[in-house]
């Protein structure tokens, strides 16, 4: 039998491995030189093919709100705010976030975003001003898909996510900002504080920021939960025009061409593989924790 030591140690050894690696994964999949924050995740299904757009409105709260919506998320600003479901009650932290079904529900009194993804033109909630309303969006996958809600810090001086793509549109909410936003379509600009764009599946894109403060937003993912998250990808290069064939001088043979080797692409596709290095990583390490934990039992037995 293990002492209660040990039994303490892998517990939370345990508790440590599933709480990072989601964080991990996600860190893994866009890039070292971005904070991720995961706030939030549901699974939806049949929404492929309806018009519907991430709209938010900002309620300030002076006592509990009872009421029912769309599928969404909240997010506290400037204080902390509860959450009831049935009877379930959550505590939202300043800059955390909760997913919301189309359930009943309360929100105790704050300050605090509720995220809706609804028809496009859909009013803000009674009492509340609305922030924010995205494009509608395009290429929701069918089937059951990851509603995900992500908070993105990006570092002054350089900091800025890997070229990636989704498989599902994204909409980012600037939160804090400049910053650079490239993606394949529309290029590079810049955008503020209060800024929404959204883009399709498979689109490339990358977010930069040159400057000497620092960046963030909120993103809001429709994907489909069976492909990774955010594989890599670039914008491209324009391909060399190549060479008009050369004709043959009179009476002599035509040289033989050599074989053209062909461009190496301008990034690899990430398949997922840094998912599961970094998996990998964690597993090994809780190993060797382990391990480390039963030899100390173990050689401390005889005198416990």
């Amino acid at each position: 039998m293990w002492s209660s030591t040990g039994r303490r140690w892998w517990g939370w050894l345990v508790l440590a491995v599933l709480t990072l690696t989601p964080v991990a994964v996600a860190q893994a999949q866009l890039g070292t030189m971005a904070q991720l924050t995961p706030l939030a995740r549901q699974q939806a299904e049949g929404l492929a093919g309806q018009s519907l757009a991430w709209i938010a409105d900002r309620m300030t709260a002076t006592e509990a709100v009872t009421h029912q919506h769309e599928l969404g998320f909240a997010y506290a600003e400037g204080s902390a705010s509860t959450l009831t479901l049935g009877d379930q009650t959550t505590t939202i932290e300043p800059g955390k976030g909760a997913a919301v079904p189309t359930a009943p529900h309360t929100h105790g009194p704050g300050t605090f975003l509720e995220i809706r993804l609804a028809a496009p033109g859909t009013a803000p909630q009674t009492g509340a001003t609305r922030v924010f309303a995205s494009a509608q969006l395009e290429g929701i996958p069918g089937g059951t898909v990851n509603l995900q809600f992500v908070d993105v810090v990006l570092p002054p001086n350089g900091g800025q996510t890997s070229i990636h793509t989704h498989p599902g549109p994204e909409t980012i909410y600037v939160r804090a900002g400049p910053f650079e936003y490239q993606n394949a379509p529309h290029g590079t600009e810049t955008v503020q504080v209060g800024d929404v764009r959204s883009l399709p599946p498979g689109t490339p894109v990358q977010k930069r920021n040159p400057g000497s403060q620092q960046a963030a937003f909120l993103t809001l993912f429709v994907v489909d939960p069976n492909q990774p998250l955010a594989p890599e990808a670039s914008f491209g290069t324009t391909p060399a025009a190549q060479p008009a064939p050369q004709q043959p001088a009179p009476q002599q043979p035509a040289p033989q061409p050599a074989p053209q080797q062909p461009a190496a692409p301008a990034a690899l596709p990430n398949t997922g593989r840094d998912q599961y290095l970094v998996v990998a990583l964690l597993v090994v390490s809780l190993v060797a924790l382990v391990g480390g934990s039963t030899v100390r039992w173990s050689t401390r037995g005889g005198r416990e």
